[in-house]
């Protein structure tokens, strides 16, 4: 069983058996055959099949604010290696067939310095850990910050004692502190409203493919934009010798016009130790926004990080640490789904 990030390649290699011409792999996601991969093979040598590009189409990430792991952040897969002394893959597959079952697909990434087949939680304490980035210098200690009055989620990788479990740990809205285990504790760091209220809640896909918060506490400036196609209008009209066109009818006449609205969010001020937070933000592929429609509704928007590179700013250099990230809705303003 391994967890596999799905956004990094996943090699599974074996070796090729004294008389194999030919190697298949089956790949199951969530019990169902999905991939028959046939090629030759060289007895002796290993045969490898790179499958994370594959299972990441099954895994589809859905985020309504209650983030559960099972079906939300992973997928199941099963993989299977057969040899053949053939060339096609016929005849019986020789003996022993290789398996490895159970693994746990998420939508995660590992860094080049990682190595191949990075495995979530990587360098952290692989029994008991929170699922995002610890205080700086440090892979057992953790800490958010959230507005007083506010509660959410934080995912964490717990040993049972049968087999680690993914899951997520709610926090209430006075809540200071929430533990997984005996010994590991992340803190929550309480922030006081401002001018600007509470601020806004951006929720992105983190490193370790799980839901985590962010919260923009200070300014925000909204942008709307628009796009428009035009032709060229014919508006003549004719009565009798005389030959005319209507002045309060435009010539030029604009069709397809579609809105978006860029957000522009100020994070407020952070500890060095979350620039990790904000390079994960802007690395990940799944973000949302929780907003409230005009009927009380609380919503969860997907956005898309505009922004694509920002300086680290570190204690020593710039005293007060904070950002301004850019985002646009991942949609027309516009409702155009036909």
């Amino acid at each position: 069983m391994a967890r596999i990030s799905l956004r990094s390649p996943y090699f599974f290699t074996r070796t090729a058996l004294a008389t194999a011409q030919s190697v298949l792999c089956e790949i199951r996601i969530n019990n169902s055959l999905k991939y028959s991969l046939l090629k030759s093979a060289t007895a002796g040598l290993d045969s490898i099949f790179e499958i994370s590009e594959l299972c990441r189409d099954f895994l589809t990430l859905d985020y309504d604010g209650t983030p559960t792991v099972l079906g939300e952040t992973y997928i199941d897969i099963d993989l299977s290696m057969y040899f053949y002394a053939s060339k096609d893959g016929s005849g019986s597959a020789l003996n022993p067939v290789y398996s490895q079952d159970n693994n746990e697909g998420y939508d995660a990434y590992g860094y080049f310095n990682e190595g191949a087949n990075p495995e979530m939680p990587f360098y952290l304490n692989a029994n008991d850990s929170f699922l995002i980035s610890p205080k700086l210098g440090s892979t057992t200690e953790w800490e958010i910050f959230a507005p007083f009055g506010q509660e959410g989620f934080i995912p964490f990788i717990f040993n049972t004692g049968l087999r680690p479990i993914v899951d997520y740990k709610f926090y209430s809205s006075g809540a200071t502190s929430v533990s997984i285990g005996a010994v590991s504790t992340c803190v929550i760091n309480r922030i006081p409203c401002s001018k600007y209220g509470d601020g806004e809640r951006i929720t992105f896909v983190n490193k370790y493919g799980q839901f985590q918060d962010l919260w923009f506490s200070l300014k925000k400036v909204l942008t709307t934009s628009t796009t428009k196609e035009t032709y060229q209008g014919i508006n003549l009209t004719s009565s009798g010798a005389v030959t005319t066109y209507a002045t309060n009818k435009p010539s030029k006449v604009v069709y397809n016009k579609e809105a978006t609205e860029r957000i522009s969010l100020n994070s407020g001020y952070y500890p060095e130790g979350y620039n990790a937070v904000f390079e994960q933000l802007l690395e990940s592929e799944q973000v949302w926004i929780r907003t409230v429609d005009a009927g009380g509704t609380t919503q969860y928007l997907p956005l898309n990080v505009m922004t694509s590179s920002f300086v680290k700013k570190t204690k020593l250099n710039d005293k007060l640490i904070d950002y301004t990230i850019e985002f646009s809705e991942a949609y027309d303003k516009i409702n155009n789904i036909r």
